[in-house]
């Protein structure tokens, strides 16, 4: 399959109402592969090639061989995202996980089109499904995970790459900031003084 490449310059991020507009509006079958994204950051390709044995059920991940990068990757699973699987898997009556509504895999362009039309019926715009990576990432940083982390998790080779996606938002930013500790040396109260302040004095002219 072929792999397209990155715009890594690209912001944008699904917000919560958007992301429950778009998830209502797309089909059973297209949906499970859109929550997995947005659940994982797995790209398209990585998705609709998905196979049967390379998930682990029983310890909550699955490994890709293909990937952008050319290396391996593990995706750790959590328990909404392990639900989704087993629920594909079990309707999937071929050795892909990820199957349209005539039961047979999704094309690239197949999956493309359903998408495209789900996310305009939606009404959102300036949205891709590569998108749904930068959401994830977003997502991360906001709960505070390093981004060497998210960095594994999206399977980029460099933190670079990561940063780009995982920008931080000014909430977060201020978020952080008020988490320092104080200083070891108080800062000094200026005192007022007490002592009474004499009026001025008269000067006496002379004559």
């Amino acid at each position: 399959m072929k792999k397209l490449r990155e715009n890594n310059e690209r912001v944008r991020a699904l917000t919560t109402a958007e992301e429950s507009k778009l998830l209502a509006t797309l089909n059973v079958w297209a949906g499970r592969v859109t929550r997995i994204a947005l659940l994982t950051g797995m790209r398209q390709g990585e998705l609709l090639g998905l196979r049967k044995h390379a998930v682990d059920l029983e310890h909550g991940m699955l490994s890709l061989t293909d990937t952008k990068n050319g290396e391996p990757r593990t995706v750790f699973l959590n328990a909404e995202a392990l639900a989704i699987l087993r629920a594909a898997i079990d309707a999937s009556p071929c050795d892909h996980i990820f199957i349209s509504r005539t039961k047979k895999p999704y094309t690239t362009d197949g999956f493309r089109s359903v998408f495209r039309a789900a996310v305009a019926r939606a009404g959102i715009t300036d949205f891709r499904f590569h998108d749904t990576r930068h959401t994830t990432a977003t997502r991360l940083r906001r709960v505070n995970v390093g981004l060497d982390i998210v960095q594994k998790a999206l399977g980029h080779k460099s933190l670079r790459m990561t940063a780009r996606y995982a920008h931080i938002e000014p909430a977060t930013m201020r978020a952080a900031m008020t988490q320092l500790p104080a200083l070891a040396t108080p800062t000094a109260t200026p005192t007022t003084s007490t002592r009474a302040v004499e009026p001025p004095r008269r000067v006496r002219r002379a004559g």
